[in-house]
């Protein structure tokens, strides 16, 4: 965030700019966030009303893809080391998920 000079919040007033970015920032981190919360509660809600296999399936890629453009989302932004442990611990991603990764 240094080059947009927001490493001094406390003793320097921010441009309009800087504030347009940081609100486009934070808006784009909650929309990837609620995104993906509501992938989590579509594939949790097909898993305890016994769906079909195939549609838990066809759920598990959405997951994925949410979650990673979450990863994204926040590594665009700075937050780099960790993303994923950090959105499976506070988004609770389903473990299978993850094996779209590989």
């Amino acid at each position: 965030m240094q080059k947009f000079g927001l490493d001094n919040l406390q003793s320097q007033k921010l441009s309009e700019l800087e504030l347009e970015i940081v609100d486009i920032q934070s808006s784009s981190l909650g929309i990837a966030g609620k995104k993906l919360r509501q992938s989590i509660d579509e594939y949790e809600t097909a898993k305890t009303k016994l769906f079909p296999k195939n549609n838990q399936t066809l759920l598990l890629p959405k997951v994925a893809d949410n979650t990673y453009e979450l990863m994204l989302q926040r590594e665009f932004i700075g937050f780099n080391d960790g993303s994923s442990e950090w959105i499976k611990k506070h988004y609770g991603v389903p473990q299978e998920a993850f094996s779209f990764f590989k």
